[in-house]
Parts: structure tokens; sequence; C-alpha cells
């Protein structure tokens, strides 16, 4: 049996790898990103003039929203303020805390910004607030999502957190194990896991999956390596059930 090795921040990575050892599989946390709160940018304040929706794609922009909620909700006085979040942690998240999630979808920003389209085409325009990182808005997806909600929505992205590798990230790496399987759920992931590796001369295990087809297209850039993408609304366990890794290839 493979360790599945999940690349996310280290809160997120914790609650993937208790979900896949619940599932009878084995796995551990190897962060290759962490995130850093910004100031809240003035642009994601409810106008409070109409009804708003706060655009959020990861646990992380969901803990500032939930952290700033009352804040938030005051702004928009009379006006209606709910959340369209990523399911199913994102999601979860946010109704754990008692936030409002009006929207929800599975397959990211763009399978997101499709379902919010469906759900306020036939009524009055909104506003749309998009917390993103720095690095988040310089994706494909991400300028796809825009356009797609641009159609329906008057639409506000503004940076409020930053993406980085973390430090002892490369000694982290030399530690995997032979069995290794990487699991990635972003395209900040695999840059910071890739470079690592070309620094340390760690070779790349065989058997890579990834979430997203944005994190798929990164790997197979970056890399030069195709990358099995977990089907959109797949039970990301029992998917990873069903592969066979390879054995790791011997460095060129």
């Amino acid at each position: 049996m493979a360790t599945w090795i999940v690349t996310r921040e280290q809160r997120d990575a914790e609650q993937t790898v208790q979900a896949l050892r619940e599932r009878g599989l084995r796995a551990r946390a190897l962060p290759c990103i962490a995130r850093e709160a910004l100031a809240w940018p003035a642009e994601l304040t409810p106008p409070g003039d109409r009804a708003t929706l706060l655009l959020c794609t990861s646990p992380f922009a969901a803990r500032l929203v939930i952290e700033r909620w009352p804040a938030l909700r005051a702004a928009a006085a009379s006006a209606a303020l709910s959340c369209a979040a990523t399911a199913p942690a994102t999601a979860r998240l946010l109704d754990d805390a008692g936030v409002p999630v009006a929207v929800r979808a599975t397959g990211g920003v763009v399978a997101l910004a499709a379902a919010v389209a469906d759900a306020v085409r036939a009524g009055p325009r909104p506003w749309v607030l998009y917390p993103t990182s720095d690095v988040g808005d310089e994706s494909d997806e991400h300028a796809a999502a825009l356009a797609t909600l641009a159609r329906v929505a008057d639409v506000k992205p503004a940076v409020a957190y930053a993406t980085r590798a973390p430090t002892g990230l490369d000694d982290a790496l030399r530690d995997l194990e032979p069995d290794a399987a990487l699991l990635f759920f972003s395209p900040s992931a695999v840059n910071a896991l890739v470079a690592a590796a070309g620094r340390t001369g760690v070779a790349l295990p065989a058997t890579m999956v990834c979430v997203g087809a944005s994190t798929a297209h990164a790997l197979e850039h970056v890399a030069r390596r195709s990358a099995t993408l977990v089907p959109r609304g797949a039970d990301l366990a029992e998917f990873l059930s069903t592969l066979t890794p390879s054995l790791p290839e011997a460095p060129p």
C-alpha cells in the first residue's frame, strides 16, 4: 500500500490526512505551502446597497471570512449577505461556524463561478467579493471564473492572503518514503515541491495525483510529467483506493 503524501498547508493537510486514514489509507502531511493573512482589503467590504456573496475557494479564505463575519455583516446593513464556497471542506467550515452558504460546488473556482451564475441569473445583479491569494489571482482558472461571474454580477477580487513555500521543505523532502505517492491540491504546492526536488536531487515519485485541472496543468508544465487528475465530484479516498501506485523512478 502506498503512503499518500498530502502537500497542502499544514492545517488543511492534517484534516485531509485524518480523513484518508479513517478510510483505511496510509497518509501523512508534507506541507508545501504556508499562508499568511494580509490586511483585509477595503474592496472586500460589502457595499450594503444590494445582495452580496463572498466567494470562498479555500479553507484559509473561509477562516478569514469567519473571523470578520460580524464586521462584514454590519457593513452589509439590511442587504443580504452570504457565501459561495467550494465543497465539501470549505463549505463545511463555514457551515460549522454558522456563516450562511448560499451556493456550493465541487471542482474549484471555475465550477463555483458557474454555480453562482446559475443561482443568480434570474434575479437582481448582486455583488461578488472574492478574497484571493497573491498567487491565485494569476491563474487561468481565476480569469475564467471572473469572466463567468462578470456576466451576472459585479465582481470585486482582492488579495487577502499570501502563499509561500514553508521553511524546511528541502530537508523534509529528503525523508520521502520509498512508497510515496504525492497528492497535490494547488499549483503553488506543485511549484514549491518540484523546485525543492530540483535543489535537493530527490527523485519525484512515479505516482502524483492532482485535485483540480489547474493543479494538473502546473505539474505537467513544471515537472514534464503526466498527472492523474481526480475526477470532478469523485470521493477522494475512494478514488485513491482504486489506484496502484508505481515504484519510484530511478534518477537519470
